[in-house]
């Protein structure tokens, strides 16, 4: 066979796999950004991830892609997008034939048009809302985000049974922070279980942090009665997601003490005898019943008033 025929044959059959290549590579599924989204949307819903920011990496965006909110099912939830970077971003609204905006992304919380292609960085977050959770899609920068970053038990008044809580907040995204509150529930633990109770304490207001910044927030939680408690505190922010974290402490007040027993009275409603035990210094009517059952637990004692217990005895010269 003769060289040139060789020749002919070779560039034949390359043009051939070329062809061959191209049309596989037509009919291939494409790397499609609305399914990368798509899952960091049914991420973002799970319980540990609401009120944080997913970041789904710098996206690939062909030249003229056109990101719509109603690519996405939204009867689980509400959706809207946001373009976070004044280097990439037109104003929100700018039209599509707009000559005054050339950059690389047009949107509204509708659609998001990217005029140039190339990479961006996309993230989303989902929050809570009465009827459905409200998701949001960011393009370009990392939102503002609430995160507290640590709590801890700073101070401890023995004496009156009080704590001080430090709060170490941070904004973890790079836009800036407005108008933050962080506010602390309380809950009691009743033998397994964790019961929440109506404790209020004035939230605590931060108007503005920069991206990066962080600051501490004390919280003097004083609750009514001694016992186990677990904080909970809500750290949230305007267009910046929350982070809520939690910490115990004990209650217990050492200036509640016993004193020796007084008197025996007849309760005409119940027909028994009542043995008063005075108290001293405690809070409440169940902390001198608690103390007092500390330290005779075979008996069962009930409150009185702040400073007063009593146990039932049948006769008045009988024991409880």
């Amino acid at each position: 066979m003769k060289i040139f025929e060789i020749l002919i044959y070779a560039i034949v059959a390359l043009a051939m796999v070329l062809l061959l290549f191209t049309l596989i590579t037509q009919y291939l599924p494409k790397n499609d950004n609305r399914l990368l989204i798509k899952t960091g949307l049914t991420d973002a819903l799970i319980k540990g991830n609401i009120g944080k920011t997913i970041n789904l990496g710098a996206l690939s965006y062909e030249k003229g892609f056109i990101l719509s909110k109603n690519d996405f099912d939204q009867t689980k939830m509400l959706i809207a997008l946001e373009c976070t970077s004044p280097q990439e971003c037109c104003p929100k609204g700018t039209g599509v034939d707009n000559k005054n905006c050339n950059k690389n992304i047009i949107w509204d919380e509708i659609n998001a048009s990217i005029r140039n292609g190339g990479k961006i960085n996309t993230f989303v977050r989902c929050t809570t809302a009465k009827s459905l959770p409200i998701c949001k899609i960011y393009l370009s920068a990392m939102p503002a985000q609430a995160q507290i970053e640590k709590l801890e038990l700073v101070t401890e008044d023995v004496q009156n049974g009080t704590t001080a809580i430090r709060a170490s907040v941070k904004n973890s995204g790079q836009q800036t922070l407005t108008n933050a509150t962080a506010t602390i529930t309380l809950e009691k633990k009743n033998g397994t279980e964790w019961v929440e109770t109506d404790y209020y304490e004035e939230p605590k207001s931060i108007l503005l942090m920069m991206p990066g910044e962080k600051q501490s927030i004390i919280f003097l939680p004083n609750p009514a009665t001694m016992g186990e408690y677990r904080a909970k505190i809500l750290f949230e922010g305007q267009n910046a997601g929350f982070d809520i974290n939690t910490i115990n402490f004990s209650k217990n007040n050492t200036a509640c003490n016993t004193l020796d027993k007084t008197q025996t009275i007849f309760d005409p409603t119940t027909q028994k005898y009542q043995e008063l035990y005075p108290c001293s210094g405690c809070i409440s009517p169940i902390d001198c019943a608690i103390e007092w059952g500390k330290k005779n637990p075979a008996v069962q004692y009930f409150p009185y008033d702040n400073q007063t217990a009593y146990c039932l005895k049948s006769t008045e010269e009988g024991n409880c």
